[in-house]
């Protein structure tokens, strides 16, 4: 894929690969890994519009912000006075772009009309994007295709609903609702979007390879490329798609991921949070299953890190 920088609002992006906002990983230790590997901007977790006007604790630690790089704050809310309320706090003034979630799948986001719920009702979703506008934030969308196979998509009209309202960009994740996280992208869904705006269409979803990213934007002609699960399994995959040379070994990685976590969490859920990565950062090398049984039983982050230095190298490519 060609890499080139992306004009959203007034802020230009270092490059065309973006983190996409998964909510339990792309906190602000997360962003920051993918951010100096090659990120040319990354998205906080889903945050909820209403959980940022009533003060939550929780969500306001899901909005620390890096220092360095791109970052744009993901928003879910259905109500536009909440969500334009939310866009005016103290909370969200280190952020100059602001994402609205219209693809969120998960049952107890969706059943409070968020999400990927808003597909169902343009005008609502509409109503929503313009009251995060008139905030005078850059207002940012992703959406999913549509809710299921069996029901018409809905990526055409809402690329050109997020456009006439005022979004400066537009992300699409090629699947429904109802695949969640699984299935074949429809790559023309894509396409649609993408050429019936004005405005940077990114494409998101089965990103793992370089191969992968080549293919999405082949068949669909995006400007860019969102990488989700895809940046959990191979943070790397950052820096090899914008051919940025790293020396950042997989075990300074992990170190410095829990440097940044126990900036602000306890020790304990510093060791326990990790381990959700190792999973995926070892997965279909050799002796995964004994090394991460090693590590979960760690008790502290000295007991992570010292587990990691004596044994990492059993864990090697098959």
């Amino acid at each position: 894929m060609e890499i080139k920088q992306i004009k959203i609002g007034q802020t230009l992006t270092a490059n065309n690969v973006f983190l996409a906002p998964m909510a339990g990983y792309t906190d602000y230790a997360f962003r920051k890994i993918c951010l100096s590997l090659g990120a040319g901007m990354a998205f906080t977790e889903l945050t909820s519009a209403k959980g940022i006007i009533y003060d939550s604790k929780n969500t306001k630690v899901l909005l620390k912000k890096s220092d360095s790089g791109v970052t744009g704050a993901q928003l879910f809310g259905s109500e536009p006075d909440v969500v334009k309320q939310a866009c005016l706090s103290e909370w969200l003034a280190p952020y100059d772009i602001i994402d609205i979630n219209m693809g969120c799948p998960v049952p107890k986001v969706y059943k409070n009309g968020e999400g990927s719920a808003l597909l169902k009702d343009v005008l609502k979703a509409e109503s929503v994007v313009k009251a995060a506008v008139s905030s005078g934030k850059t207002i940012t969308v992703k959406i999913r295709i549509g809710l299921s196979e069996n029901s018409p998509f809905v990526t055409e009209e809402f690329a050109k609903m997020a456009e006439a309202s005022g979004a400066k960009l537009l992300t699409v994740h090629g699947r429904t609702r109802e695949r969640y996280y699984s299935g074949d992208i429809h790559f023309e869904e894509i396409f649609k979007a993408k050429n019936a705006v004005n405005i940077p269409v990114i494409a998101n979803g089965g990103i793992f390879t370089t191969a992968d990213a080549d293919e999405i934007i082949s068949k669909t002609g995006a400007d860019g490329v969102m990488l989700a699960r895809g940046a959990i399994a191979d943070p790397y995959l950052f820096s090899k798609l914008i051919g940025k040379t790293v020396d950042l070994p997989l075990e300074t990685l992990i170190n410095n991921q829990l440097d940044f976590m126990l900036e602000d969490f306890s020790d304990r859920f510093v060791t326990v949070n990790i381990r959700k990565f190792f999973v995926y950062y070892f997965k279909g090398k050799r002796n995964m299953k004994e090394l991460c049984k090693l590590l979960y039983t760690a008790q502290n982050t000295d007991e992570v890190r010292e587990i990691l230095h004596k044994n990492l190298h059993i864990c090697s490519d098959i």
